[in-house]
This record gives structure tokens, sequence and C-alpha cells, in this order.
């Protein structure tokens, strides 16, 4: 009994060690989950994790399925109704495989039934374990020079910077006089939710931190107050129309981002920064101008802000306010000179 309890994980660990090490070594220059740069370290940890996965899942089963196995037959009748209890005995094999696991090879080291044969299955596993990890370790370094040398140079034909789908609505021509009103804010207030704003306090402009506008549309930045912790940044745009002699308003879109009181920006500039940069590419829905400029913001709370450089160029603003009682920074360019897709683009903080 106690061979088995010791040999079958020790060989699930194999196989997922074997399985999800082959799965680290292709996606390990793509994936960046676990931020780790060493592409090797990397494939080591995911192989690791999947073998533990797979060692905890078959220890977890095999003492699952002797509990089981000592109950009464009206007993396992309610598990086979309430089959969710098994299950969690099995997934709870995640905290308890590895004492369960320790316990039996002290208790095996001190029977007198100790023999040649689980030494021996023993010493294959281990060797099959470096041998697998070899084969790995193979497969990463055939992985990096060639799969994703490719991958790279197809990359690289998709570098240049397109501009994605701004518009929510199919026709703005078709938007009735009816809809339009006197002021942003009255538009905003009788719009129809756009599937973003979920809360009706959402609608209420108390501070405007920014405003761009040209001939045909206004996008203004702007706070909304629910109660002391929970406010709203929204970014919306609007479409300017001389109706008469009135110029009007109709709301089209809005960019809406609930924040809890004390919710910081991240632990590292770099990587948030990183993150506006590529999401830029998606929110130019709120350019007054998409067709010919390119508008990337950000708000956060790191006053290293105010050394960014993005492709070389300072930002257009950088707009101090109090949220919380915290300072925050909204900065933005109203035309970033770069013709690179957001993921591509360089930045610098001096």
């Amino acid at each position: 009994m106690r061979e088995r309890n010791i040999i079958l994980p020790l060989a699930g660990f194999l196989s997922g060690f074997l399985l999800y090490g082959l799965i680290g070594a292709v996606i390990s220059d793509k994936s960046g989950i676990m931020k780790i740069d060493n592409a090797y370290l990397y494939t080591l940890l995911i192989g690791l994790l999947g073998g533990y996965i797979i060692f905890s899942i078959i220890t977890g089963n095999m003492l699952t399925v002797r509990w089981i196995s000592n109950r009464t037959f009206k007993q396992k009748i309610a598990l086979a109704v309430f089959w969710f209890i098994p299950l969690y005995s099995v997934m709870l094999g995640l905290f308890y495989s590895i004492p369960y696991f320790v316990y039996h090879c002290i208790k095996y080291m001190k029977s007198p039934e100790r023999g040649k044969e689980i030494r021996k299955a023993i010493l294959i596993i281990v060797i099959a374990f470096f041998l697998a990890l070899a084969l790995i370790f193979g497969i990463r370094i055939l992985a990096g020079h060639s799969y994703f040398e490719t991958f790279t140079e197809v990359s690289d034909e998709n570098e240049e910077y397109r501009l994605y789908n701004t518009n929510i609505l199919a026709d703005e021509e078709s938007i009735p006089d009816s809809d339009y009103y006197e002021s942003p804010e009255e538009a905003l207030k009788h719009s129809k939710s756009d599937g973003r704003s979920r809360y009706s306090y959402q609608k209420n402009i108390d501070e405007i931190i920014a405003q761009f506008e040209n001939e045909d549309y206004i996008s203004i930045y702007f706070r909304s107050v629910k109660d002391k912790d929970t406010e709203t940044l929204t970014f919306a745009k609007f479409k300017k129309k001389m109706i008469g002699n009135e110029k009007k308003y109709t709301f089209l879109l809005s960019n809406p981002t609930e924040v809890k009181r004390g919710t910081p920006s991240g632990d590292n500039i770099e990587d948030w920064i990183k993150s506006r940069l590529v999401l830029s590419d998606y929110e130019q829905n709120v350019n007054i101008d998409p067709e010919n400029s390119r508008f990337i913001y950000g708000d956060c709370t790191f006053k290293e802000i105010y050394s960014l450089k993005v492709e070389g160029q300072k930002p257009s603003n950088i707009i101090p306010y109090e949220l919380f009682g915290e300072t925050r920074y909204f900065w933005y360019y109203e035309n970033i000179e770069s013709s690179v897709e957001g993921s591509k683009l360089t930045f610098t903080l001096e």
C-alpha cells in the first residue's frame, strides 16, 4: 500500500512535468504569465507546476477512493448525489499531497519490508525525470532558434500602427435632432446606456479634468462621484451639430473606469506605461480626429510621469487633480508622431 502511495504520485508527477514542460518550452517567449525573462527558468517552473498538479490530483484521487470504499452502501449513494464532496476531496490534494507523500516515505523507510523494488522504481523515475528535463530543454533550444524566429518575422510584418474601428454608431448622420441637447452634460444625462456606464451616477459630470474639441466633436475626461469611497473617471465623446441657430450635442460613447479609495495605479510604472501604450491602439474612439491624429492618454498616481517620453516626445500636457485626497495625474499626447503599433512604442523615464 505504501509503495503504491509513493510510486504512483511520482509517476504522475513525471508525466505532468514532461507535458507541461514541453508546453512551457513552446510558449515561453510569447507568454509573460509569470513575468520571467529567463526562458529556461520559465520552462522549468511551468514543468514543475504541471507535475505538482498531476501529483496532487493522483494523491487526492487515491485517498478519496479509499475513503469512499470504506463507506456503507447508503453513504455511497449520498456521496453520489452530493458528488461535489468527493470532487473537492480530490482537488484538496493540492494542499495535503506533499505532507501525505512525506508521511508514507517516512513510514515505509521505518517498515521491515523495505526492499530493492521501490528503490529501483524511484531510481527509474529520477532517471526519467532528468531525461525529460533534457528533452524539454532541447525542445526549448530548437524552438528558440526556429519557431520563434519565424514568429518574430510574422509579427514584424504587422508592426505598423493601424486605426481600429472607432465608431460605436454605424451612421452618426442618422441620429435624430431630438437626441441633441444644449450641452454635453444634458446629452450625457439623457443618453441611452452604451453598455459601459453601468450606474446612473456615472452620467453626472462633477468635475471636468480635460476637454478636447473641434468643429465636429467634443471629448471630455471627467469625474463622477458616487460616495466618499467610490468615483468613476470617464472619457466620453459627443457629436456637435448646428440645429437652427444653436449648437447642440449628442452622446456617442464613453470609457468609464470606476475607482475605489486606496486603489493604486500599480507597483511598477514601466509595466503600467507599457499597458497604456498597448491599449492606446484600441482607445482612439475618444479621439476627436482619429483619421488625422493619434491620441494617447493615461491616468495614474506616479509622480515620475513628468519625466515620461514616448518615442522621444514629451506629453502634450500633464494635468494634476485630487481624488480621495490624493494627487493623480492625467497625461496625454494629442498626436504621437510614430507609425508603429502601441506594443512597439518605446519610452523613457529620465
